[in-house]
């Protein structure tokens, strides 16, 4: 399946917000409600960039139509291979 690099990209910068929103609540190594504001405000501002990211990765599907012409797993799978190369190993 030929996935376009826009896709690709989408995906690594989806994955990059996720990773940098799990990394925030790792670090703070405290119960949520026992954070801050400014921990709060960051993890606020971190889900919503990665919220935003996934909205316009979502977008992007659908207007590629690949997904009904291929189906979602199989879609999902070539797009991780063309974000990451033969090496994916299902992060």
């Amino acid at each position: 399946m030929d996935v376009p690099e826009s896709l690709a990209e989408l995906r690594r910068q989806y994955d990059t917000a996720r990773k940098a929103l799990d990394a925030h609540h790792r670090a703070t190594k405290t119960a949520v409600l026992e954070w801050s504001e400014q921990q709060r405000a960051e993890s606020v501002a971190l889900q919503a960039k990665w919220q935003e990211v996934a909205a316009e990765f979502r977008a992007a599907i659908e207007e590629s139509g690949l997904e009904a012409k291929h189906g979602s797993f199989e879609l999902g799978r070539a797009i991780r291979k063309a974000a990451y190369g033969d090496d994916y190993a299902g992060e």
